[in-house]
């Protein structure tokens, strides 16, 4: 009898073990295959993050990650409005500093090459002059942006917090 129970004791430590190993490999299956979505999430997100998309993420295996895709995507959107908004203000800017600069370039250009009347160097210099404090009042303005953009953003993040 007290060999029986030691060979069933043996028996019964290895099919413990046996059991730990398989139990632990199903909870690792299972685990994996239900935070497969959470991993779609996580990449699409790093693939945003290092700008390789721009596309909307559907992952909808579950209402968990069906509300966080909806936000993502929502943000996603945003930044391609603000990404655009962005695009469209460099356009503008760069076309509003380039006509006064190319204005004041050719006056001064025509002055250099010294045949200019006196009363036209006079009304030359007022059109440098005038084109100058143009590029002066843009300057300010984009400085002015800038500034309102910067208080926006801190208030965001302080009513965030």
């Amino acid at each position: 009898i007290s060999m029986t129970l030691e060979i069933l004791s043996r028996k019964v430590i290895i099919i413990e073990i046996v059991m730990c190993i398989a139990i632990f490999a199903v909870a690792m299956a299972i685990s994996r295959f239900l935070t497969r979505p959470f991993d779609k999430v996580t990449g699409a997100i790093n693939e945003v993050k290092e700008g390789f998309t721009n596309e909307a993420l559907q992952v909808p295996d579950y209402k968990e990650t069906e509300h966080i895709v909806d936000a993502f995507n929502q943000v996603l959107h945003r930044m391609k409005v603000l990404d655009e908004s962005r695009e469209e203000f460099v356009s503008n800017v760069s076309h509003e500093l380039k006509s006064p600069l190319t204005s004041i370039s050719g006056f001064a250009e025509i002055m250099m090459a010294g045949d200019v009347p006196g009363d036209t160097v006079v009304d030359f210099s007022k059109t440098i002059y005038k084109e100058a404090q143009r590029l002066i009042s843009l300057v300010s303005d984009i400085i002015k942006i800038s500034e309102l953009d910067e208080k926006q953003c801190i208030t965001k993040l302080f009513f965030i917090l």
